[in-house]
């Protein structure tokens, strides 16, 4: 299998070093997750990894997502499975008193901040474990991609998903009406070239002269100040090549730009139609619902 920068090259057209590819590929693996969890649920299972605390804390930090198989918590060397109790029982879990009180051999875990709190309190690490839907993470092992915690019959998904927000980004690089910043700064009138500092302070470095902003404002100076007719038309035709290739660049970048916007659209349709296997059917729901 080729690795995934070949996959995704192959779907959207060549990759420049500025496209970034990785970025596009972690989006697309949270798509497919989070796509999935609402069209399938019960497929969840399949991407999911065991989080557990570090030394000091008596939590694990869930930002990623909220999606938690299990939850449970070591007593010597016993794992023993916690109930979720809501936040505003809180401090009931730890009240000596309360009908509530957590205890080592049935404890119990809230969701607040971001966190996953286990109660009795325990901050040995690796003394709470999390079961919980994770997004994998893409490398590239032997030449070919793979994702942790991600079957491997789902990369397809992430491969177009990535290549589509790609294409985005080649779209968002290519101005379909040309640069149009360059043409805005061509100068009409004023210097043909800033004035430099030092012994040369008159004479214009090859850089601006070349610089097409300052086309205009030089031909102008070889009319009125310089009153040289050769010089005038010989910028002149300079003005004109560039224009024309201006005018060929719009072309081309409208030509490039339709192109994505339709391949665009081919990959979006082909990604929906991926998840169609997965989709759950009425019968299914009815089947759950039942049992």
């Amino acid at each position: 299998m080729a690795t995934f920068n070949v996959q995704i090259s192959n779907m959207a057209g060549t990759l420049a070093n500025s496209e970034d590819v990785d970025t596009h590929i972690e989006h697309a693996i949270k798509d497919v997750v989070n796509k999935l969890a609402r069209i399938n649920p019960d497929m969840m299972h399949m991407f999911s990894d065991n989080v557990n605390n570090t030394s000091g804390n008596g939590f694990v930090q869930i930002t990623d997502n909220n999606m938690i198989f299990k939850v449970a918590r070591r007593e010597g060397s016993v794992y023993r499975t916690c109930i979720e109790a809501p936040s505003s029982l809180e401090a009931d879990l730890v009240d000596a008193n309360s009908l509530n009180k957590a205890t080592t051999e049935y404890p119990r875990y809230i969701r607040s901040n971001s966190k996953i709190t286990v109660f009795p309190t325990v901050t040995t690490a690796d003394f709470l474990s999390v079961t919980k839907v994770v997004y994998g993470t893409a490398s590239t092992v032997g030449g070919n991609g793979e994702i942790s915690n991600f079957p491997s019959g789902m990369y397809p998904m992430v491969v177009c998903h990535a290549a589509m927000n790609t294409i985005l980004e080649k779209m968002a690089e290519t101005l379909p009406a040309g640069t149009l910043q360059d043409v805005d700064q061509l100068q009409i009138d004023g210097n043909a070239f800033s004035v430099s500092e030092g012994a040369n302070a008159e004479s214009p470095s090859d850089a601006e002269l070349d610089n097409p902003s300052h086309y205009f404002a030089r031909l102008r100076q070889f009319i009125n100040e310089e009153e040289d007719t050769e010089l005038s038309a010989v910028q002149l035709e300079k003005i004109t090549a560039y224009l024309n290739w201006y005018a060929t660049s719009i072309e081309k970048n409208k030509t490039d730009y339709n192109w994505l916007i339709e391949r665009l659209m081919i990959l979006k349709d082909r990604y929906e139609k991926m998840f169609l296997p997965y989709v759950r059917q009425q019968g299914q729901e009815d089947a759950r619902s039942e049992s």
